[in-house]
């Protein structure tokens, strides 16, 4: 029996960004992220803490279309609805990287209610609301990935940090 023979591109056409529609959320490496893609065409990014500045400082310096939008990952419907206004406005949705996620320099011992519920609801409810609001437009397009990141505290000892809950 003969194997289907797939296409023999270049490992970086492979893992080519071009003409894909993103949402990351979350502040940290939303750059990095972009500049490691090198030729996305479109780029929605989810985040608080000067977004307009950063879109357009991104969208300068690699050449790529960029749009801040303003949710917060913790509330259901928020996430909701900012997602679907990002595929109404690029037209689709091919990743979302759930990158959001908070830490506080308290030992676990020492967290309040509030420290603790306020963690809970961006780090696990946030991206499971993410994830969640990806899928539905994912299933009716027929296709879509979801990224998740975590910190490296979820794999070691980080000591002297204090930061048990964010992982």
């Amino acid at each position: 029996m003969v194997l289907a023979q797939p296409d023999n591109k270049h490992v970086m056409q492979a893992f080519s960004l071009k003409g894909k529609v993103a949402i990351v959320t979350g502040k940290s490496a939303v750059e990095w992220s972009i500049s490691s893609g090198g030729d996305t065409d479109r780029f929605g990014l989810n985040y608080r803490c000067t977004a307009e500045a950063t879109a357009a400082s991104i969208a300068k310096t690699h050449n790529v279309r960029v749009a801040a939008y303003q949710a917060n990952v913790g509330d259901q419907k928020e996430i909701e609805a900012a997602v679907q206004k990002i595929v109404r406005d690029f037209g689709k949705l091919d990743i979302m990287v759930a990158n959001s996620g908070i830490a506080t320099a308290v030992a676990a011992e020492d967290y309040t209610t509030e420290q603790w519920q306020q963690i809970m609801n961006v780090n696990l409810d946030g991206a499971f609301y993410t994830a969640q609001a990806a899928s539905r437009v994912f299933k009716e397009q027929g296709s879509g990935n979801i990224v998740f990141t975590a910190s490296v505290s979820a794999a070691l000892v980080n000591v002297p940090q204090k930061q048990a809950a964010v992982s």
